[in-house]
């Protein structure tokens, strides 16, 4: 049986074999941190040398950050016995080094590369000038490996390596307390667990995450994907919908930073986007609600230092429909509006609602404006609002029990105390939940899109339509002016040669759509209460009107216009029927 090295009595017997006397040590350092527990061991000890040489560090900004930050630690800590050597920055050595291995996982060949790119530098700069020693302090972080690091600097100097190990001098607060926490978290399902550990060294930057899945009736190690497939869960679906949501971070994170002038315009798309090659890199863990919580370590811009998000997704996301965006962004008129169980049609309360949906540029998001209108005789009173949508992975459940396809917009308003939840459902309809914070503030609303007149039939006009209309063509024949209320009454002055009145009446509902558009069908009758035979109004897809056709029997006389002219909307509110 080997027996165990004890690297703590090698490392004192080392210490005490310098006799007294004080060698020259460099110490290649990554950041302030990682420096803090090897400078209170070593520096009793040696006349220690700091060399920053990380041309790894991306971006420039965290780079210049970190060794701004070991300066200020050595020079607070250690005013007299250390110095710190800030070394060329040059980042293209290390992606020349690291050639053909953009793809490798963390911890893998490309880490191995990037040891050996810094420790032949370090190695270098103690030789020419004239160090006994040289170490560094990428050994002691967990997110290296020291048996590699060590095995780079054997293999390539003639120096002695000593491997790193606990020592029992770890245990004293006053060394790490300040550098190191650790906590960790437990995920079951069924007999598996996801564990995730999380370390934090000090300074500025976010926790580190590490995580693992184990089956324990097997006693294997799963992957993330295993583990997520054993659940039920999509694992494609669920990484889309996680660099949606990381996406859309990173992208208000430079959007932010642009407009601070931290960078220039019309970089926002041009952030880099490889947090991670594969979803079994990331650890998650799971809040028992049917959520799963991904942690991924990513550079905020805005803030210049790293940041973990923790979206939550929902275990049952699935992916979205390829012509979602074709689908989604138009406009939208609401046919039901639901409050308190009661349902009715907003028309039939002179009330219009008006949905649009818009592309944003920021990712996984959606510009929505809400317009409510109302016919208040003789006025048309209007209320808009927009908001910014996020898209979002997940049902909706609606007022009736029915579920919508497998995603959402969540719409907070300014003050937060309003939310709107977008979705669509199975028949094309969008649904829409509004709740605010007082109690029965909730609404439901089902639009259907504005170019679908004949798929509503609904009797009530088209807010598009409401208004006064008048014939473009002075001393044209036929309909000289006519009015549309949102309750779905209408009259119209007609002049013809041999006649001349009056029509009012009501509309009966769409019935189909023509190569022309939508033909919305009235019952009409004159000032003595005769009625018209036949009278449909031509919509374009927007609800405006391209063309009429008439037919009134005046006596013997039988008038059937069927026209096109263009009638002018009249920019007076004045609603009211003029008899």
């Amino acid at each position: 049986m080997a027996t165990q090295r004890n690297y703590a009595q090698q490392m004192d017997a080392v210490l005490a074999g310098l006799g007294g006397t004080r060698p020259r040590l460099l110490l290649h350092a990554c950041c302030g941190p990682c420096s803090s527990a090897v400078l209170e061991q070593l520096c009793r000890y040696f006349e220690i040398t700091v060399l920053y040489y990380n041309p790894n560090t991306w971006p420039a900004a965290e780079y210049y950050r970190r060794g701004e930050e070991l300066q200020k630690f050595v020079a607070a800590a250690h005013p007299l016995g250390v110095t710190v050597v800030e070394d060329t920055y040059d980042p293209q050595q290390f992606y020349t080094a690291v050639a053909g291995l953009e793809k490798e996982p963390e911890r893998g060949s490309r880490c191995t590369v990037c040891y050996r790119l810094r420790m032949r530098r370090a190695a270098q700069y103690a030789r020419d000038n004239g160090f006994d020693w040289f170490t560094t302090t990428l050994s002691i972080s967990p997110h290296k490996d020291a048996a590699r690091i060590n095995a780079e600097i054997a293999r390539y100097y003639e120096y002695d390596v000593l491997d790193y190990a606990d020592s029992p001098a770890a245990a004293d607060p006053a060394v790490w307390d300040f550098s190191i926490e650790m906590n960790w978290e437990a995920s079951w399902y069924d007999d598996c667990v996801s564990l995730v550990v999380s370390s934090y060294y000090g300074g500025t930057d976010a926790p580190f995450h590490q995580g693992w899945c184990f089956d324990f009736e097997s006693g294997n190690q799963l992957t993330v994907t295993q583990m997520l497939q054993r659940m039920g869960a999509d694992p494609a679906a669920l990484e889309e919908a996680l660099y949606r949501d990381v996406k859309r971070r990173d992208e208000l994170d430079r959007q932010a930073a642009i407009e601070r002038g931290m960078l220039p315009t019309g970089s926002l798309k041009e952030g880099n986007t490889a947090w991670w090659t594969s979803l079994d890199e990331l650890p998650f863990s799971l809040d028992g609600k049917g959520n799963i919580s991904f942690v991924v370590h990513r550079f905020s811009a805005v803030r210049e230092q790293y940041v973990n998000d923790v979206p939550v997704i929902p275990l049952d996301a699935q992916p979205l429909p390829p012509d979602w965006e074709w689908q989604v962004l138009a406009e939208w008129m609401a046919v039901t509006a639901v409050t308190q169980g009661e349902s009715c049609a907003p028309a039939d309360r002179n009330e219009s609602f008006t949905l649009r949906l818009e592309k944003a540029e920021i990712t996984g998001t959606v510009t929505v404006s809400f317009i409510r209108e109302t016919y208040v005789s003789p006025q048309i009173q209007s209320a808009a609002e927009t908001r910014t949508g996020e898209l979002n992975a997940g049902a909706v459940t609606g007022w009736d029990g029915e579920k919508s396809q497998g995603w959402n917009l969540k719409c907070l308003s300014e003050d937060g105390r309003n939310n709107w939840t977008i979705s669509m459902m199975e028949d094309g309809s969008l649904l829409m939940q509004s709740t605010g914070p007082k109690k029965g503030s909730e609404v439901w609303y089902v639009f259907q899109r504005t170019e679908a007149w004949d798929d509503i039939g609904f009797t009530a006009i088209p807010r598009r339509l409401w208004g006064t209309y008048r014939a473009g063509d002075e001393a044209a024949k036929g309909i000289r002016w006519m009015t549309f209320l949102p309750d779905g009454s209408c009259c119209m002055s007609v002049e013809w040669d041999g006649w001349n009145g009056t029509l009012t009446g009501t509309a009966e509902g769409t019935q189909g759509r023509t190569e022309d558009g939508t033909e919305l069908n009235f019952t009409l009758t004159d000032t003595d209460g005769r009625p018209c035979e036949f009278w449909a109004i031509l919509l374009n897809d927007d609800g405006s009107p391209s063309g009429c056709s008439l037919k009134y029997r005046a006596g013997e006389v039988l008038f059937d216009r069927d026209t096109r002219p263009i009638y002018w909307k009249n920019d007076s509110p004045n609603l009211t029927l003029v008899p």
